[in-house]
């Protein structure tokens, strides 16, 4: 079981992007002197060093939660008092990572917290080849009208594994028969709102990024930014169209999830360019 997922370039299929796996780890744990927090930032914020430059361990303050970086939020279902609760982990990944699920799966996870993700991916000198170089692409915000994408920036090599992402939401999918559309929606805002980076989630939304420029009493103007661009709005409807749209099944613990991963999310919903030919492809 893991919470990590990695995509490679398999050209024996016209120019497809494979999803290699799908589920999660939360950890922080390192292989060789990369650690997974530092190898699954978004490239725009991560920062690229040379071979004789390596990365320092970040300080970890100790939550009264553990291994959940804040007391769980818990909701019962009206009908059957069916508990479902947040358990989020700020220490995984760049954006962090909520689980969505009974107390029962949740004790269960707990085991794989401990485990090294990436070892089930990359060996220490892929991890390494990833960190220490730039990705072979770059996020760009409009693809042909189509919202984000990503775009290829030099050759992808047959089966080269060159993005590896972390889920930010994992939802288990009962959910939907033991609580109302009203609760599933709250407690999937509240499970993003909890995120180190909550924007990591809405701004998939299609309606996301929204500004409009509005005139005042003394005829200056000024922008006003939508309820997404702002986090979310207060219903969870943008929390909720982000899922259906962009996150992919899973299992933890045997249950049905699905989990959202914002990176792959990103390369899924637009398109991936993969040659100065423009040859496009799509993940799965």
């Amino acid at each position: 079981m893991s919470f990590l997922a990695s995509c490679r370039l398999d050209l024996s299929l016209p120019t497809t992007f494979l999803l290699i796996s799908s589920i999660i780890y939360a950890t922080t744990a390192t292989l060789g002197t990369v650690s997974i927090d530092q190898l699954l930032l978004f490239p725009e914020h991560q920062e690229y060093g040379s071979s004789a430059t390596r990365p320092t361990e970040k300080a970890k303050v100790p939550s009264l939660h553990t291994p959940w970086s804040r007391k769980p939020y818990c909701t019962s279902s009206t009908a059957n008092s069916k508990k479902y609760c947040i358990y989020t982990s700020n220490a995984t990944g760049a954006n962090g990572l909520s689980l969505i699920t009974t107390p029962k799966v949740a004790t269960e996870a707990i085991q794989y917290l401990s485990e090294d993700p990436l070892s089930n991916f990359l060996t220490q000198e892929q991890a390494e080849l990833l960190y220490y170089n730039a990705p072979p692409y770059k996020v760009v915000e409009q693809i042909d009208g189509k919202g984000k994408g990503v775009v290829a920036t030099r050759l992808i090599k047959k089966f080269e594994t060159f993005m590896v992402d972390q889920a930010s939401v994992v939802m288990d999918l009962n959910m939907k028969d033991h609580m109302g559309k009203r609760e599933n929606m709250h407690i999937l805002r509240e499970a993003v709102r909890r995120l180190k980076r909550p924007e990591s989630v809405t701004g998939l939304s299609g309606r996301h990024g929204v500004v409009s420029v509005m005139e005042d009493d003394k005829g200056e103007t000024h922008e006003d930014k939508s309820e997404e661009m702002k986090g979310g709005d207060a219903s969870g409807k943008v929390e909720e169209d982000v899922m259906e749209t962009n996150a992919f099944g899973t299992t933890v613990a045997g249950e049905s999830f699905r989990g959202l991963f914002p990176l792959v999310a990103v390369s899924v919903q637009g398109e991936f360019i993969t040659s100065k030919r423009e040859e496009k492809g799509h993940l799965c």
